[in-house]
């Protein structure tokens, strides 16, 4: 339930309506905690932080992404890799967009380093090098 009530929030985020979407990622995060599930946990934390990056509410989304990639970070399995490699270039959105080129292109470096460890990780590494020429 956790990955569709996620699902539903970056659909309706996309259309822009955040505070539905916002609605859509706690209750995703409440069915993950109640599964225990640290994978969709961690990717509940991440959408609510890609939310407010599009409202952008900067502090709130690192709030959220720290929490993010405390939890995502600590495996090295593909479900894991995989959102935590889509958080790192949320990090590298919100450096450019405080005007950090630095942290940001480290941040990108670390998404491009990880997604050439996934299989079919070479949309993630479409996206950093996307974001390294938009700089």
């Amino acid at each position: 339930m956790a990955f569709i009530k996620t699902r539903l929030a970056n659909i309706k985020s996309l259309e822009k309506y955040f505070n539905k979407a916002l609605i859509s990622a706690i209750e995703a995060l409440d069915h993950a905690r109640r599964s225990g599930s640290m994978v969709e946990i961690g990717r509940a934390y991440l959408m609510i932080a890609s939310i407010y990056n599009n409202t952008r509410e900067l502090d709130r989304t690192f709030k959220y992404l720290m929490k993010a990639q405390e939890i995502l970070g600590k495996e090295d399995i593909k479900p894991y890799l995989v959102a935590y490699a889509w958080s790192k270039l949320l990090e590298a959105n919100i450096y450019m967009l405080q005007g950090d080129k630095d942290k940001a292109f480290k941040a990108v470096n670390e998404a491009r380093e990880l997604g050439t460890r996934i299989k079919h990780g070479d949309l993630i590494i479409e996206k950093a090098e996307e974001l390294i020429r938009e700089s």
